[in-house]
């Protein structure tokens, strides 16, 4: 399993390998980690993903992408469900915290489309998916900063607790 930039990513075989108790629990995980919902989704739910998964489809669930691309799947969050602006100093999504030069009309809201593209090289830095949904900096319709998409301005995106951690605590 690898995590960047907020997303996870881990091998098809892998995921259904796992026996079917632990395949669930590791999909509830998975979202639970990215979403930051106290509840896993309804069973039929995860039924309906976990077949999609094997069949090698895409699917959606809890405000979660998964995408199928050769023999990896990739989770990050669906850019509808993102968490809206919220000031600079609050954490932003259940699970980033911006660390910068503060000023009280700042906001951190998803980086989105508009903003990826005032990010030059963000192509060597991670997949456009995980960067859409990135956090960044804004003040009013200007983009201050993209750490995640090569645009720090001084400031981080800190992304707390790993999923490693996560798991770990739950």
């Amino acid at each position: 399993m690898t995590e960047q930039a907020g997303t996870l990513g881990l091998s098809a075989q892998a995921l259904a390998g796992f026996g079917p108790d632990l395949r669930r629990r590791l999909l509830i995980a998975m979202i639970r980690w990215m979403n930051g919902a106290a509840y896993p989704p309804r069973e039929a739910q995860l039924e309906t993903l976990a077949s999609a998964l094997a069949t090698g489809r895409d699917a959606t669930l809890g405000g979660c992408r998964f995408r199928h691309r050769q023999d990896r799947i990739t989770i990050s969050r669906e850019p509808r469900a993102v968490m809206g602006p919220v000031p600079a100093d609050t954490l932003w999504d259940h699970r980033w915290h911006m660390v910068g030069p503060y000023q009280p009309d700042l906001e951190i809201r998803a980086l989105g489309a508009d903003g990826l593209r005032l990010c030059p090289g963000w192509r060597d830095l991670a997949p456009r998916d995980a960067l859409i949904v990135s956090p960044s900096v804004w003040h009013l319709n200007h983009l201050i900063a993209a750490p995640l998409a090569g645009k720090p301005a001084g400031w981080q995106a800190k992304l707390g607790p790993t999923f490693g951690m996560f798991i770990l605590s739950h």
